[in-house]
């Protein structure tokens, strides 16, 4: 399950309009998705209580859990902050000497909405 997905495709995006090569592209996007999933998983389960039986957490029940006490609207709100929180905190310490209009098409992407 790649509930980050759509999010994660808006920073393939903005890493083409800065013109990263295409390595850098996939590193930064790997390390941003699996840092964006992770912490949608931890706000999810924090929020709701979530306490692993034995201490260790597996990707069954996890995913069985956020189906079981989340609705697809809350997943998707609780992604949007995540993300937002995420690519906040990324992109404010690379978008600082970027020109007016990349850095339009930038901010046009970030604040695009999730289908």
């Amino acid at each position: 399950m790649n509930i980050a997905a759509e999010e994660i495709e808006k920073i393939y995006k903005i890493l083409n309009v800065l013109e990263f090569s295409e390595s850098e592209i996939n590193n930064s996007v790997k390390k941003l998705g699996d840092l964006i999933s992770t912490n949608i998983i931890v706000e999810a389960l924090t929020e709701k209580g979530y306490k692993s039986k034995d201490g260790n957490f597996n990707y069954e029940e996890i995913d069985n859990f956020l189906k079981e006490n989340y609705s697809e609207k809350e997943i998707k709100a609780i992604t949007k902050k995540v993300t937002n929180d995420v690519t906040t905190d990324y992109f404010s310490k690379i978008l600082k000497n970027i020109s007016g209009d990349k850095l339009s098409i930038i901010e046009n992407l970030l604040n695009s909405g999730s289908k």
